[in-house]
């Protein structure tokens, strides 16, 4: 009887409470897209903390949910885990740099996840994010389907956020999307974009938007991390915000 109920309630886990895996839950808390949320860490005491700070975050809040530090064993009954643990990229490095150390990082976190009866999606932000997503999948043996790269989705927003300054149009109503590695061999899909349905192709020249100003476009897109993590020396508002809408979609089938 109790396999047949409904399940009314959602738990995401979030493994890694630095900046973006913080940013991610603050936005994800802010939203109410789950109801139960679960932080793990290396370092107890910080994700402690996250936690008390966090809650005091959702007692402000219209949507009520709770929030719990803890190890592995918070995974079991998770219905998405979210995984951003990693070093961050250091100025001058690109994300391919960081592949011996965080793949060392996400190999441990993998074994952990499997062995405390993990059954629900993955979502990986920690970088280079497409071979780490590869790493976890043959480390747990996951269906490949259950475990997803944030992958180019904060380089799309980027995307649409640049066409929105020229055209003078939100950013939600562009169908344009960057493609690839999560870096700089990225591609734009500016040839095949529309806004609100319409083909931008067709209206390229108005705007003076040549073959090389498209090119620059691009450039403005992958470069914008590097331009962020060299005054600041991270990014992660804009990658927690990617993550809050994907995991939205996964549990709200969107």
């Amino acid at each position: 009887k109790e396999k047949n109920m409904k399940k009314t309630s959602n738990k995401i886990v979030l493994v890694g409470s630095g900046a973006v895996g913080t940013s991610f839950l603050f936005s994800a808390i802010s939203q109410g897209i789950a109801e139960e949320y679960g932080i793990i860490d290396i370092n107890s005491e910080v994700s402690k903390g996250n936690e008390l700070d966090l809650e005091d975050a959702i007692a402000s809040l219209p949507s009520n949910s709770s929030v719990i530090s803890g190890g592995y064993e918070l995974v079991k009954n998770a219905d998405l885990v979210v995984i951003t643990a990693g070093r961050p990229q250091l100025p001058g490095e690109t994300r391919l740099d960081m592949v011996a150390d965080n793949a060392k990082i996400m190999k441990s976190i993998a074994y952990s996840i499997k062995k405390n009866g993990f059954n629900g999606i993955t979502l990986i932000a920690s970088n280079p994010v497409d071979v780490m997503t590869t790493v976890y999948q043959q480390v747990t043996g996951f269906s490949p389907e259950k475990v997803i790269s944030s992958s180019c989705s904060l380089d799309t927003a980027r995307l649409r956020l640049e066409l929105s300054k020229i055209f003078n149009i939100a950013p939600t109503e562009f169908g344009v999307f960057v493609l690839g590695e999560h870096g700089d061999s990225s591609v734009s899909t500016l040839a095949y974009g529309t806004i609100n349905g319409i083909p931008m192709k067709n209206i390229y020249s108005e705007y003076g938007l040549d073959d090389a100003k498209l090119s620059e476009l691009h450039e403005t897109v992958y470069k914008k991390a590097y331009e962020i993590i060299n005054r600041k020396r991270a990014t992660f508002y804009g990658i927690g915000s990617a993550l809050a809408e994907i995991s939205k979609s996964i549990l709200r089938d969107e």
